[in-house]
């Protein structure tokens, strides 16, 4: 099946959405325990999903340094 650039692009928006809404639940965790909530076991789920989405991120911005949105 041929790839779609279209669709390729997409997603990749859409990865880096989901990128983003993770750094901003780890401010949320952050907030919470400045606020005295710890809820361990969430805080480390959140942070390694967002980690694992980090290495995306920097193939998502060399991909629009060299061809620009697409």
């Amino acid at each position: 099946m041929p790839c779609n650039p279209t669709g390729a692009a997409a997603t990749s928006h859409a990865f880096f959405l989901l990128a983003t809404a993770g750094a901003l639940r780890l401010t949320m965790w952050v907030v919470l325990m400045l606020e005295g909530e710890t809820h361990s076991l969430l805080m480390l789920g959140d942070f390694l999903h967002t980690a694992f989405l980090a290495d995306f991120v920097v193939i998502y911005f060399r991909s629009l340094a060299s061809s620009g949105l697409g």
